[in-house]
């Protein structure tokens, strides 16, 4: 549902687009932050009479894959509209220039 609502939003830097993107990033981040309590009514009694989210381990990795393909999700479509930064053009902020070589001396001594 998520990738069908990505789809119809478009491509643009849009107030839609960015709300989408928001809950398409956080929304995962929380619920796998929040993973305990999701699975919680799903506890079954060990042997020895205590809840245990031992059987619960292999539904747990899924789920937490299944976020994590949305969140790339979020990311793909952050990449396709250019606000994330990936190439170099992005990062001229950070880079610094070399020093300049000095030529005065070079030509005092050519030119006299």
């Amino acid at each position: 549902m998520q990738a069908i609502m990505l789809y119809f939003s478009g491509s643009g830097v849009q107030i839609f687009s960015l709300g989408m993107i928001f809950m398409l990033v956080t929304g995962p981040l929380s619920a796998v932050s929040g993973i305990l309590r999701t699975f919680e009514p799903f506890r079954i009694a060990g042997s020895d009479g205590k809840p245990s989210y031992a059987l619960l381990v292999p539904p747990m990795v899924v789920f937490v894959l299944c976020q994590a393909a949305v969140f790339g999700l979020g990311l793909y479509k952050c990449w396709t509209m250019g606000i994330l930064p990936s190439g170099a053009a992005d990062w001229l902020q950070f880079e610094t220039r070399p020093e300049a070589p000095e030529w005065s001396n070079v030509r005092a001594l050519i030119f006299g």
